[in-house]
């Protein structure tokens, strides 16, 4: 028989929101030819742009590109991109696969795909997308591509201040509308198809378990981001930015998708979340401690009924989402039935897992015990509070120990107890020299092992 029960709550709060957008995108089928004329109409300017790189005009190069990439991609960046990809040395480039599509607003982007051919005969699989800028066409991105067969990827940004800038901006907008209650600032900067399907209180709405908490994330103010994955615009010219900054104690992770409006870049779905920065791993006599405490309080409220002192002893976060009364409801059947875990503060624990820390900061304990009537085994979870480690999930399971089958049992108890039942057989030993003479031999054994 096993008896089970779990309680737990979550370290990580977020909030996210976005906006439906339903752009134009696909490769216009009615007419084929139209689309080789329109797309047509943009490689002439691609391969100008890199015409230019390879001639040496790359600072020419760079202010021939759109205005959104400026805005992202500073000239050094630019010129790292370009070296970084070896287009310095470009000879000429065939375009292999060619398409166009509008987004929300109705403007037109072109896809082209194909193979650049250096002076040293290299061949280099390469993607570029052009946006049109009244009757021409201005690059937007270009990158590397793996494979040309592959449906056209969001091409790859180089890593740019101007990037870093964005996200920052961005993450504070939503820290002030967080810690004032007041969202009217970051819903103005909102793209406009954005604003047209929420208002203020939908985008405060979102961040009520980040006030609960009372999370603040102002401390980004000179920050760089980490980029967990490299800034891209895709194939309908969204900007997506993924990453996180280090508002210690915890991290501020995000997810924004941008379109350009009005000359900036402007949000139309983001998503940001905070966990705690994951701390180091507390010593084997900690560990064994907090392992004891929890267990020890646990079995104290089995056999009491009250599970103040506990709950008491758990971390803010769970006691904001548990009362005494709720955990004990959790853990009637424990209750009622009398199940004895007692002995964690004594007893031998094996840990069946080495402890450890998780992505989310959380210290994961593992382990199994034996007292004189159940097999233990526990997985207890702990978070650092204000400098010091606090329950936020145990669970507990029991096996009653079957006193009808036959258990493992130290050999050196079993010699002993022979030998003891042998002196009640022979009385005629004195019975001082008779302990000190199994004492003795206890000792000898333990040596020998």
């Amino acid at each position: 028989m096993k008896n089970k029960k779990k309680f737990s709550t979550g370290a990580v709060v977020a909030a996210v929101i976005s906006a439906v957008v339903l752009g134009f995108v696909g490769f216009i089928s009615i007419i084929v030819a139209s689309v080789f004329h329109i797309a047509g109409k943009a490689s002439p300017e691609a391969d100008q742009f890199l015409k230019l790189i390879g001639d040496g005009k790359v600072a020419a190069a760079y202010e021939s590109t759109a205005f959104q990439y400026r805005s992202l991609q500073s000239a050094d960046a630019f010129e790292k991109s370009v070296e970084d990809l070896n287009l310095n040395s470009f000879q000429k480039v065939f375009w292999s696969k060619r398409s166009i599509h509008k987004d929300h607003a109705e403007r037109d982007f072109s896809a082209l795909r194909g193979n650049v051919t250096t002076a040293g005969g290299d061949k280099i699989p390469f993607s570029i997308q052009l946006i049109r800028d009244g009757r021409t066409w201005k690059v937007l991105s270009f990158a590397k591509t793996e494979n040309l067969d592959e449906e056209s990827p969001g091409i790859e940004l180089a890593d740019s201040p101007e990037l870093h800038n964005l996200a920052r901006s961005s993450v504070r907008m939503i820290n002030r509308g967080i810690v004032t209650g007041d969202f009217t600032e970051l819903y103005r900067s909102l793209a406009g198809v954005f604003r047209n399907q929420t208002t203020p209180d939908v985008h405060r709405d979102q961040f009520t378990e980040l006030v609960k908490y009372d999370l603040d994330f102002s401390n980004v103010t000179d920050q760089l981001a980490v980029f967990s994955e490299a800034p891209q615009i895709d194939s309908n010219g969204k900007l997506l930015l993924k990453g996180e900054f280090d508002v210690h104690p915890r991290k501020a992770a995000f997810e924004f998708i941008c379109i350009f409006e009005d000359e900036e870049w402007k949000l139309i779905s983001y998503n940001i979340f905070s966990y705690p920065n994951p701390p180091s791993i507390p010593s084997p006599a900690v560990i064994d401690s907090l392992t004891r405490s929890a267990l020890t309080d646990l079995s104290d409220a089995f056999k009491s009924g009250d599970f103040t002192t506990f709950t008491a002893n758990a971390s803010n976060f769970f006691r904001q989402d548990y009362t005494a009364e709720n955990v004990r409801e959790a853990f009637i059947q424990f209750v009622e039935e009398k199940i004895d875990i007692s002995g964690a503060d004594q007893l031998e624990i094996a840990f069946t897992e080495e402890p450890g820390i998780n992505e989310e900061g959380i210290l994961t304990i593992f382990g199994t015990y034996r007292n004189t009537v159940n097999i233990v085994t526990f997985d207890i979870a702990c978070l650092l509070e204000d400098s010091e480690w606090k329950l936020i999930t145990i669970n507990v399971a029991t096996e009653p120990i079957n006193s009808g089958e036959a258990t493992e049992t130290d050999p050196v108890d079993d010699l002993i107890s022979f030998l003891e039942n042998r002196f009640t057989i022979n009385p005629d030993l004195d019975p001082a020299e008779f302990q000190n003479k199994l004492a003795s031999l206890r000792r000898l054994i333990s040596e020998i092992r």
